[in-house]
């Protein structure tokens, strides 16, 4: 406990010097040596964000497991606020020093006025397969790829971005560094599979609205809609202008949907494994049989 209260002493100490870098940072627009101070300033928060990293690796080896999250969290804002800094005094650097700084968020809870830059948001992801290859490159661009962030923070990051039917898919995972790996396993598993989306991807098609009015604003949604899904399925290896995309899938996306949404759901679960035979029509007929077998 002894190290514990240490380590929690160390991460509140570099928040301390971290509201007086923002006030530094504050200060330095504007100044004759503008440039100077914001390098000074870039190179003291490269310093705390080490420091700040290498005591919060420690802390979360040293907490039980049920403390974790709370204290990750706690570090997630910390390490937002040193990148928020971080990029202004950047950008101060790449400005003429006659610009006034925008307003920016200092660090929690300090009333102090401070330059505010616009948050970076990581995406949200709902359980819309059509959306997970969109949110899973996003993801892995700013958390999953970096050495630099242990696996629990990961999770936590993981799981705030999570909503709905994608929550509840990870909820039986504990937030633990051993469990990311297989929360995202089942993410991809469960959202990310190319046939499902494909199949979305093609009764979105076949569902779209009728455009009843020959207006350039309802022609324009209808040739937006058509022409974003074609381009999601030619990325998928599914072009509709060759052989890549058959008339079988298609009926199967279709069919699948005129079963009762439990057998369905068993079906699909079997990962997909059926393909169409010479003989499509007879092999995708069979769908509805087969799938109350099994």
């Amino acid at each position: 406990m002894e190290e514990v209260s240490r380590l929690k002493k160390s991460l509140s100490g570099l928040k301390g010097r971290l509201k007086v870098i923002a006030k530094d940072l504050t200060k330095a627009c504007g100044t004759e040596h503008e440039s100077l101070l914001m390098e000074e300033i870039i190179t003291s928060l490269e310093a705390l964000a080490t420091k700040a990293r290498k005591t919060q690796d420690e802390l979360e080896s040293s907490l039980p497991e049920e403390e974790i999250e709370r204290e990750v969290e706690n570090y997630m804002a910390m390490e937002r606020t040193i990148r928020e800094l971080r990029v202004e005094a950047r950008r101060r650097l790449k400005k003429p020093a006659e610009d006034q700084p925008a307003r920016v968020k200092g660090t929690e809870n300090d009333g102090s006025s401070a330059p505010v830059l616009p948050k970076w948001n990581l995406p949200k992801f709902d359980g819309n397969v059509l959306l997970f290859t969109a949110f899973w490159d996003q993801f892995e661009a700013g958390v999953h790829s970096r050495s630099d962030i242990g696996d629990v923070t990961k999770f936590v990051y993981l799981r705030t971005c999570l909503e709905g039917a994608a929550l509840d898919a990870i909820a039986g995972y504990s937030v633990t560094g051993a469990n990311y790996n297989a929360a995202v396993t089942t993410l991809k598993s469960r959202f990310g599979r190319p046939k499902l989306i494909a199949e979305k991807h093609i009764l979105e098609l076949v569902q779209m609205e009728k455009c009843t009015r020959p207006t350039v604003t309802e022609l324009r949604r209808l040739h937006d809609g058509m022409s974003s899904n074609v381009r999601a399925l030619v990325a998928l290896n599914k072009d509709p202008n060759n052989e890549t995309l058959s008339a079988a899938e298609v009926l199967l996306a279709v069919l699948k949907q005129k079963l009762p949404t439990i057998v369905r759901k068993r079906w699909e679960k079997q990962g997909f494994r059926r393909k169409p035979g010479r003989d499509h029509v007879r092999s995708i007929f069979r769908v509805p049989a087969d799938a109350v077998r099994n």
